[in-house]
């Protein structure tokens, strides 16, 4: 059974979202509240697997929570879901140590993902924002950058690479030669702007970082 704290500042949200979580089988929450501080004090004496919290509280933020917990040296997943608008506050947040962050206008069966995503230990990020934040760690601009214009196979081969797999790795995996995963590769590079297999490469690991979740 998952303990789940619950951190907002409208009980009626509070509500409604504690009795869709606990349909969840494998679900309970265990406390919930209003407060930075009281939330705290209840963390840091018992047990917990899931915190989801909001960023704005009565007393205290959901920010200075996430960094208390943080700097208690406690690993345990966090998801914000918040009414701030993502764009500005993800990236922040990730930085201060939360596993993903949600909208509160989603449906209840992408907030349960999200949950699901952060307890495996996995990042949560809608695909929108996964991608505006990859650019900035690529340093590669919105015109230049998109996994769209890759085709089937070539997005198949550059989630291998993700996965740091070589490319006699990637020939074993897709079943096709070691020259057709080069000549994929190749195309990637070009579509992508990139010099060299080791640039691809490190691109590669960057995308690695966070991992995309569609909505659904």
């Amino acid at each position: 059974m998952f303990r789940i704290m619950l951190v907002d500042d409208h009980p009626l949200f509070r509500l409604g979202l504690r009795k869709f979580l606990e349909r969840e089988a494998d679900f309970s929450v265990v406390h919930e509240n209003d407060n930075a501080m009281q939330s705290w004090s209840f963390f840091s004496n018992n047990p917990v697997d899931l915190i989801i919290c909001d960023l704005s509280l009565q007393e205290g933020s959901g920010l200075s929570l996430v960094r208390r917990i943080r700097s208690s040296g406690s690993l345990c997943p966090i998801l914000i879901l918040s009414m701030h608008e993502e764009g500005f506050w993800a990236e922040r947040v990730l930085q201060e140590g939360v596993n993903g962050y949600l909208m509160k206008d989603k449906h209840i069966s992408t907030v349960i993902a999200a949950a699901r995503t952060v307890l495996r230990g996995e990042i949560y990020l809608e695909k929108s924002i996964q991608q505006k934040i990859f650019r900035r760690l690529s340093g590669i601009s919105k015109s230049d950058f998109s996994l769209d214009t890759l085709s089937g196979r070539e997005n198949d081969i550059f989630q291998c690479m993700a996965q740091g797999m070589s490319t006699n790795d990637i020939s074993t995996e897709l079943f096709i030669s070691v020259k057709t995963v080069q000549t994929h590769q190749s195309n990637i590079k070009k579509k992508l702007r990139l010099s060299t297999l080791n640039d691809l490469r490190n691109l590669a690991s960057k995308y690695s970082e966070i991992e995309i979740i569609e909505e659904g």
